[in-house]
């Protein structure tokens, strides 16, 4: 008996070296992905002009009301973080916020919420000016 199950795992052996290649062989490439999406660059929004910059998936930015600034993470084309308005020192007013790149990369829709982890219902959306 043991030496038919010595025998056996010898052919197991064999047999997965002379099919494992050719199971690899078959299986479909996987590509690069999608192109990733950028944020950086200058956009006319809901709340005035906006300029991001991306390093990675890290964004950052600006914008005219109430010397607005934010802060978030790219994933595909979505964009999730944090707003801030008024003073740096007190940020006044504050929340979250997720953009939608739409497939052009020339436009977002968005909305925005008050105050960290509530509901988001105020609309933010934004073109792309350079």
């Amino acid at each position: 008996m043991a030496n038919v199950w010595r025998g056996g795992g010898v052919v197991l052996a064999v047999v997965c070296l002379l099919v494992g290649p050719g199971l690899a062989a078959t299986r479909p490439a996987t590509g690069p992905g999608p192109k990733p999406v950028s944020w950086a660059g200058v956009w006319r929004t809901t709340f005035g002009v906006l300029t991001l910059t991306q390093e990675g998936t890290r964004v950052t930015g600006t914008y005219g009301y109430r010397k607005g600034r934010l802060k978030g993470v790219a994933q595909g084309r979505s964009l999730r973080g944090r707003w801030y308005e008024g003073a740096a020192d007190r940020d006044e007013y504050r929340g979250d916020f997720e953009f939608k790149m739409m497939p052009d990369g020339n436009y977002f829709m968005g909305r925005w919420g008050k105050g960290f982890n509530n509901p988001m219902r105020g609309r933010w959306v934004g073109r792309r000016m350079k």
